[in-house]
Formats: structure tokens, C-alpha cells, sequence
């Protein structure tokens, strides 16, 4: 007697069995509607969209290089303005564990973050021109996170300075102190926009992660005695995120738009020698029987009697002297383009 056992995978393709062919139009839909939106974002995003692997690597490959060379100018600004503070600031004397924060602080800037910063330099520097993409992203995250972690260092120093007093709701802060290293680190901002605009992901960083020491510090006393100080500066920091994308994303336009540029012009330019290399082979192939034939037109012009043929012999002699003098002329014109 036999026996038929029904698995679950016969009932389900016995209940769908269109069942593979729903699943193939489903990605196909998928992909159609991809590629509808890439082509959506294309005029957003210029010419990177029409960039292929190898273009794409160069570009990344050009952005490192400039972000490393502007980053080393970038670290110049918390350095000087961690003197600057170490010399004039007021910071907190009491208790004692304050006493070595300024000097701990100046080190991270000073021992670590600047040395990390010569290392990274001189290793992209150093970097193979056959590395492939993930090499040069490996790279241009550690400039992000040296450069974001210099950043909130930065704002770590606020803590060991004075806050702001603003005793019944009034006066001022005094002295170089939390709020001066606030405003110093916001005009600075101008700067990190310009330098880091190779990256959006160091830049909006180091804007992002300065900002949360200061948040920390600084949000309760200004919501406190300040409100309208702190919604202006929120303000202006959210401003700053935007112009860093604008400013990024031109960047990469114009990196892209000069490698295409260049692509351009050796293209021509090798199409050019091309073509001389061609004209030049053919002019030479052409030189070679039109000599021949006018060295026989003028033996034939000389020995031939005087007949009705002599003229005939003498056009056709000019003719082939026209022919070579323009074959001459085309070398002479390749010649010249080649710079030879």
C-alpha cells in the first residue's frame, strides 16, 4: 500500500504557482522605480551622477588629497586658540583637580591631536596611486575622526572656564571665559566651513560634536538668563549645517567638473595625434607613386617629339607637382600639431 505524505512546500507551490513569476516583477518594479528616482536626483546632483568607478576613485582620491593638505591649516586654529586661552583665560582654580585641567587640555591639543595630524598627512601622502576605494575611504574617515574629536576636545576646554554670570537676570560675563571661547569657537566655524569643504562628513562633525560641550555647559544658564541669545545661536548653527552642505557639494561639482576637463582634453589630444599619425601615414603612401609618376612624366616630356602630347605631358606634369606640394603641405601642418 502506499502511502503520500504532502509537505508544506507542495501544498504552497500547488497554491501559488505564480508565485516565482510575482517575485521577479517585484524587483523588476523595484529597480524601475530606482532608476526613475536616479534620474530624478541626476540635475541635483550635476555631473557627479554621470561619473563611472574609475572617475568616481579619482575624485574621492583629489578630495583626500586636498583634505588633508586644508586640514593641517584647520588644525592651526584650535592650537593657537588653545595658547591663547592657556595664557588669558579664567579658568576655574577650585577645586584642585582643576588645577592641571588647562594644561591636560593644551597636551590633547598640542601632544596628541597635531601629531595624529603629521602622521595622516604624511600617510596619505604616501598613498599607492594603485589604492583602491576602500584604501582612500579608510583614509578620509580618520581625517573625520581626528578632526571631530579635536573638535569636541575643543569644547571639553569650556568646562575649566568661568561661566557667564548674569546675576537678577542682568550684567555680563568677565574675563575670557566660557562664553568668549563660545563665541571664538562660532566665528572659527567660518573657517572650518571654507578648509574642511573637501568633506561634509568632517565638516558637519567637527560643527556637531564642538557643539555638545557647549550645549552641556552652557544651555541652562542661557535658557535661564538668555533665552533669545540661546535660540540665535541654535539658529546660527543650524545655518552653519546647511551652508557646509552647499559649500561641500560645490566642491565635489567643481573637482568633478575639472577631472571631466581634463579627460576631455586628453581625449582630443590623443585623437589629434591619431589623426596626424593617419594623415601622415597616407601622405607618405601618396608621396611615393606621385614621385615615381612625375619622374616618368618628365623623362617622357623630354624624350617624346614635338607633338600635340607634349602639352598634355606638361598639365599633367603640374598636376602631379600641385599633388605633392599639397601632400607637403599637410605633413609640414601635422608636423607643426604634433610639435615635431
Amino acid at each position: 500500500m502506499a502511502f503520500y505524505t504532502r509537505t508544506r512546500g507542495d501544498a504552497d507551490t500547488r497554491e501559488k504557482p505564480g508565485a516565482s513569476t510575482s517575485t521577479r516583477a517585484s524587483k523588476l518594479a523595484s529597480k524601475i522605480v530606482r532608476h526613475k528616482i536616479a534620474e530624478l536626483l541626476k540635475p541635483f546632483r550635476g555631473p557627479v551622477a554621470t561619473l563611472n568607478t574609475g572617475q568616481a576613485l579619482l575624485v574621492k582620491r583629489e578630495l583626500l588629497k586636498s583634505l588633508s593638505r586644508r586640514a593641517v591649516y584647520w588644525m592651526a586654529l584650535p592650537l593657537l586658540g588653545s595658547s591663547l586661552w592657556l595664557e588669558f583665560g579664567s579658568w576655574i582654580k577650585t577645586p584642585d583637580n582643576y588645577r592641571w585641567f588647562r594644561f591636560i587640555w593644551v597636551f590633547g591639543l598640542w601632544g596628541v591631536a597635531a601629531p595624529l595630524a603629521i602622521y595622516l598627512f604624511k600617510k596619505t601622502i604616501a598613498l599607492p596611486v594603485q589604492a583602491d576605494v576602500n584604501a582612500v575611504d579608510r583614509m578620509h574617515w580618520a581625517w573625520a575622526a581626528l578632526i571631530t574629536s579635536t573638535s569636541l576636545w575643543w569644547g571639553v576646554g569650556s568646562f575649566g572656564l568661568i561661566p557667564p554670570t548674569w546675576p537678577n537676570g542682568h550684567g555680563y560675563y568677565y574675563g575670557l571665559g566660557r562664553y568668549n571661547i563660545l563665541e571664538l569657537t562660532l566665528i572659527s566655524h567660518v573657517f572650518t566651513l571654507l578648509l574642511l569643504a573637501p568633506s561634509l562628513r568632517a565638516t558637519l562633525g567637527s560643527l556637531l560634536l564642538s557643539a555638545i560641550p557647549f550645549t552641556l555647559g552652557m544651555a541652562g544658564i542661557l535658557f535661564t538668563y538668555r533665552p533669545v541669545m540661546l535660540y540665535w545661536l541654535t539658529i546660527q548653527l543650524i545655518g552653519y549645517f546647511f551652508i557646509a552642505w552647499f559649500i561641500c557639494e560645490d566642491q565635489k561639482h567643481a573637482c568633478v567638473k575639472e577631472l571631466i576637463l581634463v579627460e576631455a582634453r586628453s581625449q582630443a589630444e590623443a585623437a589629434a595625434a591619431e589623426k596626424n599619425q593617419f594623415v601622415a601615414a597616407i601622405s607618405h603612401d601618396l608621396r611615393q607613386p606621385l614621385t615615381t609618376l612625375g619622374l616618368k612624366l618628365n623623362y617622357i616630356e623630354r624624350h617624346i617629339e614635338p607633338t600635340h602630347l607634349a602639352g598634355d605631358l606638361s598639365v599633367a606634369q603640374r598636376q602631379v607637382d600641385a599633388m605633392e606640394g599639397m601632400i607637403n603641405g599637410t605633413l609640414d601642418i601635422c608636423r607643426l600639431e604634433s610639435g615635431t
